[in-house]
């Protein structure tokens, strides 16, 4: 399943379903994508380590002018 989501200024909840593998590419221009467990990052990937071997997979594109994704599990 793919999942683009694009935010020009505000924030955004992306609530995940429980055991997905997912890989998350966020890009920024001021602001910074959160992930489940607290840590967040910016322009860059992010890969759920169940993710190579699982047979359903979510790919999340996020792109944010000013703000924030926080991603939920």
């Amino acid at each position: 399943m793919d999942v683009e989501i694009s935010i020009g200024a505000g924030s955004a909840e992306i609530k995940l379903p429980d055991g997905s593998a997912y890989r998350i590419s966020c890009t920024t221009g001021v602001g910074n994508c959160e992930l489940p467990n607290g840590s967040g990052f910016w322009g860059q990937n992010y890969t759920s380590p169940e993710y190579a071997s699982a047979d359903e997979k979510i790919e999340i594109q996020v792109s944010i002018g000013a703000g924030e994704a926080e991603i939920l599990k």
